[in-house]
């Protein structure tokens, strides 16, 4: 189902015009790989439950506790599982979580007692929980905000591949050597599925079969920080709160289909599992549809402009339109009338939840998305379990009729939308983002021409640094709090040399930007080793009122430098630190530690941290009302039109 952060020595670099590369897309095909099989695992057993239910004697209670287990299982695994993902990585996350649901899904075939069937479901749902946190977070990692819920949406369509996959094999593999072997040959698949990802996956920056025009692209949003958050911390982003609403709404809903469709159509209509295949198959086949239009219909409204949020938003709108029709399933007499209303309703659920999961990944750092994907699915997963159980007794207790059921699963995604979907920036009057989160709407959604706009208006007409502060390099983009540091100029050998600029550089913090100046600018102020100390301290980069030198090796380094040129003379002998995380003056700008630094081709400003939190909302309300001028324009407007209209030129 369906969502920004302080870069350690990150980089942000130019926006690339066109994708480059292509290794990003074996990532998706793995992650799409470890989703089928993951749904094949688990829809073996809902596709089994006519089955045992004769062979087990099994009631609607008893399997619907069963299934309430995994639920529950399921909800923990998810929580502790995206906590795992941020904790050592996806590659060896998702790989034991993997190895974990294949023993699982195995053991099903040694049980016959409604106890140990609850055993080995809910060991599955417990390893299974960490698919989705892991595959969020491998797309975080390996795409930009443009090809994210598309990515998703590509990954997210293995559930509906696996729910394809498993009704046309499994009668047969039933048929040839049983059900209990089926569960021991779907355990396999993920044991060999585990050998390929340990072979080819890797983070983009260790993935030497990614090209450095591929990593470019990729870091086109700013790159990931691999800083941990504190668990309790992410409930200050709305977004995870607007996320686990949506979960605990919407996949019960998702996994009643998965359980109960089989057991629907087999009461309703008489279909056995042979005779279920074409059915099931149509309505996973169409779910797949909806997965991979849900995210390309948001990609593309942010391709055209619009807000990521916003986009996602009214892609989630649309999609879950498509699930009202389900409501009247149980008054639709013939079969494939009401397949197509659950096909439908399944592609709504699956295009809503690419951009549910993809509107995480958008708003909060990249550091926190496993974990608040987490959080979700565990909000989820002990909803459905209430839900399993409830559906167990209800079909008991009206002897299996399934009307209340589908009405219910027609309300539900209406409701998400209507009280969970916030298209506001994530900057809440009063409490402020985190840093991290921050810095990462600087970077995707606002630029310095902007924010400097709103700066006047509030009569601050001075923030700009001097013109010839620039980036080394086309493209480069720094966000930061200010760490100031103050310079002097000295003349020949020191007893100190330098000064206190090693010290300065030893205090920088994660997230600083160090903008030094001072002096008459005499000689080169940065260099290879200060961006080397700073990158590893974790900086967010380095804006200097002077020069710099050794310039091939900075650039190499990869990481934000802005300077009013290049020049090879030491400081060693010409000037020295004297202070530092002190106020400073730049041209007419006077800076105070932990102000927010941003730059960008454009130039460099100081945003006083006092009012960073209006500035930001205003500017972000003008970055997006500029968007709409240009649209409009391009559609044919006047100047003036369009100056009348928005209030904006």
């Amino acid at each position: 189902m369906t969502p920004i952060v302080s870069a350690p020595a990150a980089t942000v670099t130019a926006p690339v015009a066109k994708p480059v590369g292509r290794y990003r897309w074996v990532v998706v095909a793995l992650l799409f790989a470890s989703t089928t099989i993951c749904y094949v695992d688990r829809q073996i057993f809902g596709l089994l439950k006519p089955t045992l239910d004769a062979e087990l004697g099994w009631s609607e209670t008893e399997y619907g506790d069963i299934v309430a287990v995994f639920s529950l299982m399921y909800a923990f695994g998810y929580l502790f599982g995206g906590r795992m993902m941020d904790l050592i990585g996806v590659r060896r996350g998702l790989g034991l979580a993997v190895a974990g649901w294949s023993v699982s899904a195995a053991l099903h075939g040694l049980m016959s007692s409604v106890i140990g069937f609850k055993f080995a479901r809910g060991a599955l749902g417990l390893a299974e929980g960490g698919n989705f946190p892991a595959s969020i977070k491998a797309v975080r990692e390996w795409f930009p905000a443009k090809e994210r819920a598309f990515a998703t949406g590509l990954f997210n369509a293995g559930s509906n591949i696996g729910a394809i996959v498993t009704p046309i094999s499994l009668p047969f593999v039933v048929a040839a050597v049983g059900w209990r072997a089926a569960f021991l040959i779907a355990g396999a698949l993920g044991l060999i599925w585990l050998v390929l990802w340990l072979y080819f996956y890797e983070a983009p920056e260790r993935q030497r079969r990614a090209s450095a025009e591929e990593l470019a692209y990729i870091r086109s949003d700013g790159a990931p920080s691999p800083e941990r958050a504190p668990w309790l911390s992410l409930f200050r982003y709305r977004g995870t709160c607007a996320y686990a609403l949506g979960m605990l709404l919407t996949s019960p809903v998702w996994w009643f289909y998965l359980n109960w469709v089989p057991g629907f159509l087999h009461t309703r209509f008489g279909m056995n599992m042979m005779a279920s295949i074409a059915p099931l198959v149509t309505i996973y086949l169409v779910a797949d549809v909806g997965s991979i239009a849900g995210g390309w219909i948001s990609s593309r409204l942010v391709q055209s402009g619009m807000a990521a949020v916003r986009a996602r938003i009214v892609a989630m709108a649309f999609m879950a339109a498509c699930t009202v029709p389900v409501a009247f399933v149980s008054g639709v007499s013939n079969m494939w009338s009401a397949v197509l209303l659950i096909a439908l309703a399944a592609a709504g659920h699956q295009g809503l939840s690419a951009n549910l999961y993809t509107i995480v990944s958008d708003t909060l750092p990249a550091r926190a998305v496993s974990s608040v994907i987490g959080i979700g699915g565990f909000a989820a997963g002990i909803c459905g379990m209430f839900v399993a159980m409830a559906v167990g007794r209800i079909l008991d207790a009206t002897g299996g009729n399934y009307m209340v059921l589908f009405i219910g699963a027609g309300c539900a995604y209406p409701r998400r939308i209507a009280h969970g979907a916030d298209p506001a920036p994530l900057l809440p009057h009063g409490n402020p983002m985190t840093d991290d989160a921050l810095f990462d709407l600087f970077r995707s959604e606002l630029y310095t021409p902007v924010v400097g706009d709103v700066l006047d208006t509030l009569g601050l007409v001075h923030q700009f640094l001097p013109q010839p502060v620039q980036p080394m390099l086309t493209g480069m983009k720094l966000v930061g709090r200010a760490m100031p540091v103050l310079m002097i100029d000295v003349y020949g050998m020191q007893a100190q040399p330098f000064g206190k600029l090693t010290e300065a550089l030893d205090q920088l913090e994660p997230g600083d930007v160090y903008l030094a100046s001072g002096g008459a600018m005499r000689c080169a102020y940065w260099g290879e080793i200060l961006t080397a100390t700073a990158r590893r301290r974790g900086a967010n980069g380095a804006v200097i009122n002077g020069y710099h030198r050794d310039t091939p090796q900075v650039l190499e380094q990869d990481w934000p430098v802005f300077s009013r040129g290049r020049y090879a003379a030491d400081s060693g002998v010409r000037t020295k630190v004297i202070d530092y995380r002190c106020p400073i003056e730049v041209g007419q700008v006077t800076i105070q530690p932990g102000d927010l630094v941003f730059g960008d081709l454009d130039g460099v400003l100081v945003i006083p941290r006092a009012i960073e939190v209006e500035v930001v909302e205003r500017a972000l309300e003008k970055a997006r009302g500029e968007k709409l001028v240009r649209r409009a324009i391009d559609a044919g407007m006047s100047s003036t039109q369009a100056f009348a209209k928005y209030g904006i030129l």
